[in-house]
């Protein structure tokens, strides 16, 4: 789909597929009646630089109250000083954290858990567990990049070079030892605790009993990439001794997804450092190519989408069927949607042909690109604000009005009653 004046902000979100299902209708029905289950769950992983929990709880509050959701107060809370030095003053109370230590990282990263129900008393309708992995990098960029005696800078040079110091050294940690010895780990430890699991000194070994929540991954910029990295390492590499790959983790949690919602996602960007040779194979030349040959053509791009597609594919189980109100008959694809302003210069396309699934499977996954304006400053044209281009999918109503209750036929679709 071509999309006219993407050089200016838009206004309305536009798709590539104009129709898709919000946090209600996947939840629809997917936990049997008595199993003492939250109704859904919502893993958010955020992305590039330095940040705090009290910053994501207007989003927690405003999509729990687009679902009719009130929070569940913690049976015990984190001091503000802890959770948020530098502010800002959150909107719902701060659960105590679960702490995730890697021996060599600087602070632990934390995993907070939100509950909300149709009263404070609950019961429990919608947990939301946020990994703050931001404390592994923070303490380092700090001291490695710090500019003493540097020469004044303009403004606008200031504000570009904090912006490469605190998001673009997430990146580089990322992509060189760091991320195998510290980040992925914590990644792999936080699937562990979502599933009420505990991880064992490999923070890959996870001791763990049933796990039936249906879930929704809900990822921002570098946070996807993270994610997917940590689901590929589980169930494409040698797992811990004595464990099959389908009994980790990452395997339980895929298992169980309804959903993946990628906001500003970095795929494209961050599967180049694990390129080893170009340009990949040839494509056949016919014009009845599959989008698994496709997808083999392009060698490593789009290699962890491409693995986590296939592995959602052949892993996901569903629950029994229940009475549904609300979900098409039969059950829908799951699905990828991935949003984008067209101005966040962060974000990627994730096309078809990432997914490479075999033809068998390509109908159980279906994929959306969503495009729309996080009303950052413009000058239509010429210039818009890419920090708020990139970060402000959080504050955005309509993604969160997409979250919650889905896009029909191009416009955001009527959420049915609360959960």
């Amino acid at each position: 789909m071509l999309l006219a004046g993407c050089n200016a902000a838009l206004k309305i979100p536009a798709s590539d597929s104009n129709s898709f299902l919000g946090a209600v209708a996947l939840a629809d029905g997917q936990t049997p009646q008595g199993s003492g289950a939250p109704l859904l769950r919502v893993l958010t992983i955020h992305g590039m630089g330095t940040t705090n929990t009290c910053g994501f709880t207007g989003f927690f509050a405003a999509f729990a109250k687009r679902l009719g959701l009130v929070e569940i107060p913690p049976a015990a809370t984190e001091p503000l000083d802890e959770a948020c030095p530098d502010g800002p003053q959150p909107v719902l109370a701060v659960p105590a954290p679960q702490l995730i230590a890697p021996a060599s990282a600087p602070a632990p990263a934390k995993l907070y858990t939100y509950a909300f129900g149709p009263s404070a008393t609950g019961p429990a309708a919608l947990k939301i567990s946020f990994l703050l992995w931001s404390p592994l990098t923070t303490g380092i960029k700090t001291e490695r990049l710090k500019a003493d005696g540097a020469l004044p800078r303009q403004a606008f040079a200031q504000a570009a070079k904090d912006f490469i110091d605190d998001k673009f050294a997430d990146v580089l940690l990322y992509t060189g030892s760091y991320r195998v010895s510290v980040m992925r780990p914590a990644v792999e430890a936080a699937l562990c605790l979502v599933i009420g699991g505990t991880p064992g000194r490999d923070l890959r070994d996870c001791r763990h009993g049933d796990y039936r929540e249906p879930t929704i991954l809900l990822t921002h910029s570098q946070g996807g990439y993270m994610l997917m990295d940590a689901i590929d390492d589980e169930l494409g590499n040698t797992p811990p001794t004595g464990v099959r790959a389908e009994q980790t983790a990452a395997a339980k949690i895929v298992a169980k997804t309804q959903g993946v919602f990628m906001l500003a996602n970095q795929l494209a960007l961050l599967d180049l450092t694990a390129l080893t040779s170009y340009p990949p194979h040839a494509t056949p030349s016919t014009h009845a190519v599959s989008l698994e040959t496709a997808a083999q053509s392009r060698g490593e791009f789009g290699r962890l989408m491409r693995n986590f597609a296939q592995h959602w594919a052949r892993l996901r189980g569903r629950l029994p069927p229940a009475v549904s109100l609300y979900r098409p008959s039969p059950p829908p694809p799951d699905q990828i949607v991935a949003f984008s302003d067209p101005n966040d210069i962060l974000s990627w396309l994730v096309t078809k042909e990432d997914l490479g699934l075999p033809a068998a499977d390509a109908p159980k996954v279906s994929l959306t690109n969503v495009y729309l304006s996080n009303h950052e400053f413009e000058i239509p044209a010429l210039f818009s604000d890419p920090v708020t281009a990139h970060t402000g999918y959080f504050e955005n109503q309509t993604v969160i009005d997409l979250l919650a209750c889905g896009m029909d036929n191009g416009a955001v679709k009527r959420c049915p009653p609360a959960l």
